[in-house]
């Protein structure tokens, strides 16, 4: 395996996006894991992958709960076949996979898996990240994971949420449009310049082979 120092190639990237982006249509699940974070935010902002400014952004991508298993049957399979590996499987306090990262070369790929759930009679889908033995947890609105809309990305056509502006506020703050020009400005394990964090437990993280 390649060693992994971190940083990507923008060519390179998006021949790895556009390979992912043939497995996705190959398996009927384009709008089943939809772009996010990092990702989706280079699509909207920037109108093409986050690396106008550095060259440290992955590829990231969300799949809802309902989808995942066949995410695992189906999709996870075909990865495997174009040369991805599975680096890290991340837990759950609760014992679910919150996250996979995999690798394929010097590219990285994160898949995060979203949990509904209810909070003061609105429905959210809860998003979970680690930052050494924190689990940090939060809810985004429902609607951003049910209401998808096409989104160009790299001359490909991928899921994302309807209400971009408003999502990517929430996850980033206000200041969304403005990118970053070193790693650490966005230092969301301090405090997430979106809306804040629901919760933080101090967990040791489990990470192994992959369960569904």
């Amino acid at each position: 395996m390649t060693e992994i120092t971190g940083f990507y190639d923008y060519d390179e990237q998006k021949q790895c996006l556009k390979d992912i982006h043939l497995v996705l249509e190959k398996c009927n699940f384009l709008d089943k894991m939809h772009i996010s974070l990092g990702t989706l935010l280079g699509a909207v902002r920037q109108g093409k992958l986050n690396t106008s400014l550095n060259n440290w952004d992955d590829l990231d991508f969300s799949v809802n709960e309902e989808h995942w298993e066949e995410l695992i049957t189906s999709v996870l399979p075909e990865l495997l076949n174009i040369g991805f590996y599975v680096k890290d499987v991340w837990m759950t306090s609760y014992e679910k996979v919150g996250e996979l990262t995999l690798y394929r070369g010097q590219d990285r790929l994160d898949i995060n898996q979203l949990f509904p759930c209810e909070k003061d009679g609105k429905r959210y889908y809860m998003h979970h990240h680690w930052i050494g033995h924190t689990q940090l947890n939060k809810g985004l609105a429902a609607e951003y994971y049910e209401d998808l809309k096409e989104i160009d990305l790299e001359e490909l056509s991928f899921h994302g949420p309807s209400n971009t502006d408003q999502y990517l506020e929430d996850m980033y703050g206000s200041n969304w449009r403005i990118p970053c020009t070193y790693e650490d400005e966005y230092k969301y394990w301090e405090d997430s310049p979106g809306l804040p964090w629901w919760s933080r437990e101090h967990y040791v993280n489990k990470l192994g082979n992959l369960p569904k």
